[in-house]
């Protein structure tokens, strides 16, 4: 727990009671009791509602950091989707960052069958360009693990990949169907 506890920031907090501790370190809490238990995937709904401005911007970064620290410590945890920080960058509402989304994951699609070409033809250079469309792509959508992975690939293009790349692109798919879902609901 004292681990968890120390990977948000919070290190020493573990005795006080929630009503000692501010928004912001029940928001961090709350990651903390979500990693202890090492799990494969770490979904974040709406973690900056109702917070101000500037603790929202450190749970963004807390995030950010979890998804590289905590995967290169523990290898298992990953952050799907973070449609938060990218409607921030990309300053749009939430209807616009879905239909762009959902654009966004259908060019990742086209990408990652120019990219699988490439490969076979053996067009290092031209698989590259593919890798690196796709990871631009996936980050301006808030799509992290998506992102991370296509520029792993640039790096170290494989043949292999496509199981993998295929996954993470459904599992990305079906956060943003859920997330549209329950913006239709409210």
């Amino acid at each position: 727990v004292e681990f968890c506890l120390q990977r948000v920031g919070l290190e020493g907090t573990g005795g006080r009671m929630p009503s000692e501790i501010s928004g912001g370190m029940k928001k961090r809490v709350g990651i903390a009791r979500a990693i202890v238990m090492n799990p494969k995937y770490l979904f974040c709904d709406e973690p900056n509602s109702g917070l101000d401005p500037l603790t929202s911007i450190k749970i963004d970064e807390l995030i950010r950091l979890l998804s590289t620290r905590y995967e290169a410590i523990l290898n298992s945890t990953h952050v799907l989707l973070d449609h938060h920080l990218a409607m921030n960058s990309l300053g749009c509402s939430l209807s616009r960052y879905l239909a762009l989304s959902q654009k966004g994951l259908k060019r990742i699609a086209e990408l990652e069958a120019l990219y699988k070409v490439a490969l076979e033809q053996q067009e290092s250079i031209e698989a590259l360009r593919y890798a690196h469309s796709a990871k631009g792509i996936a980050l301006q959508i808030g799509a992290e693990t998506l992102g991370q992975y296509w520029a792993s690939l640039e790096e170290n293009p494989e043949q292999e990949a496509f199981i993998k790349l295929s996954q993470l692109r459904q599992a990305t798919q079906n956060e943003l169907g859920k997330l549209q879902a329950s913006a239709l609901a409210h």
